[in-house]
C-alpha cells in the first residue's frame, strides 16, 4: 500500500510523506525503506515524547533511533502532537526550555506542534460531554496569539475553549527577548545556520553524571557540541573531553567562551557550544 501512497506523491514536486506510525524505531525503519524509494519519506518517533523525564530514558531513546534510523534514514522527533498531552504538563512547565534545546539539536527532522513554541500546557477543565471520545480535548485548545479573552483565534465561540491567553501568547512573546517563543526563534536559527546540526552525524558522550545527556553534531570540520542537566541540582559535566568551545545557545543567560572539561550546568540548564 505504502508504494502506491509514494507513487502519487512522487507526482508532485516539493511533497513529503509524513507517517504517524506509533511503532519503535526498528520498525519506522522498514516503513522509511528510503534506499528503494518506495516508503515514507519521513516517520514520527514518538519513543522521545512517550519518555520520562530523565537522562537515562532520553539517552536510551537517543541511542535506538542512532541504531535503527542510521544514515540515510532520520528519525522525526515530536514531544506532543494532536493525540499526545502537551510536553509542558507532563514534564512541566519549567523543563520545557529545555525540552525544546534538546529537540531541535538532535539530529533528523522535528515536528513542532502548535503552541509549544509559547510554553502552552493542557486545559485542565474540558467540556462535558468532551467533544473527543478519547480524551484529547485539552491538548487540542486554540492557538493563543493574543491575551484577549479569545485569544486572537476567533471574535467568536471557538469548538473549544482557551485556556490561558492572559500568561501565554504569542504577541506578549514576540519583543521578549527571554521569553519561550525567543528560544524557539533561536534554536530554529541555529539550526539552519550550522551543517551539523542540520545534516551532522551525532555522538552520544557517555561516562556523565546521571543526570546529564550530551552529544556531538559534526559534520566536516564543525563540531558543535549539546549538554543538558535533567536535574534539579548543579552538576558538573567535566568528562566532555578538552578544548574551549564558545557557546552558540544557552538556556538560560550564559554566553562567551567556556572550558570544555570545567563546565557546571545549573539545574534545567542547557548549552550548545561550538567546539574550538
Amino acid at each position: 500500500m505504502l508504494r502506491g501512497f509514494r507513487a502519487v506523491v512522487d507526482r508532485y514536486p516539493d511533497t513529503l510523506l509524513l507517517g504517524e506510525v506509533y511503532a519503535p524505531p526498528h520498525r519506522l525503519a522498514s516503513y522509511l525503506r528510503a534506499r528503494e524509494g518506495q516508503g515514507l519519506h519521513a516517520a514520527l518517533d514518538m519513543e522521545l515524547g512517550l519518555s520520562d523525564w530523565s537522562a537515562t530514558a532520553f539517552r536510551r531513546a537517543i541511542r535506538r533511533a542512532e541504531r535503527y534510523l542510521f544514515q540515510p534514514l532520520f528519525p522525526t522527533w515530536n514531544l506532543s502532537n494532536h493525540d499526545l498531552s502537551r510536553h509542558a504538563t507532563r514534564w512541566g512547565p519549567e523543563r520545557s526550555r529545555l525540552a525544546a534545546m534538546i529537540e531541535l539539536t538532535l539530529r533528523g527532522m522535528v515536528c513542532l506542534y502548535q503552541g509549544e513554541e509559547i510554553g502552552m500546557t493542557d486545559h485542565p477543565q474540558v467540556p462535558q460531554p468532551p467533544r473527543d471520545r478519547f480524551g484529547r480535548d485539552p491538548f487540542r485548545t486554540p492557538m493563543q496569539w493574543s491575551a484577549d479573552p479569545q485569544g486572537g483565534f476567533t471574535t467568536g465561540v471557538p469548538w473549544l475553549p482557551l485556556h490561558d491567553p492572559e500568561r501565554r501568547n504569542v504577541a506578549d512573546q514576540r519583543d521578549d527577548p527571554a521569553s519561550m517563543l525567543a528560544l524557539y526563534r533561536r534554536l530554529i536559527e541555529l539550526r539552519r545556520g550550522s551543517l551539523a546540526l542540520r545534516h551532522g552525524d551525532l555522538t552520544l558522550r557517555a561516562g556523565l553524571a546521571d543526570n546529564v545527556v550530551a552529544y556531538e553534531r559534526h559534520a566536516g570540520r564543525e563540531r558543535v557540541l549539546v549538554a543538558a542537566n535533567m536535574g534539579s541540582r548543579p552538576v558538573g559535566a567535566d568528562s566532555l573531553g578538552e578544548g574551549t568551545g564558545r557557546i552558540l545557545l544557552s538556556t538560560g543567560s550564559r554566553s562567551g567562551t567556556v572550558a570544555i572539561d570545567s563546565l557546571a550546568l545549573d539545574p534545567l540548564e542547557g548549552v550548545v557550544l561550538r567546539v574550538e
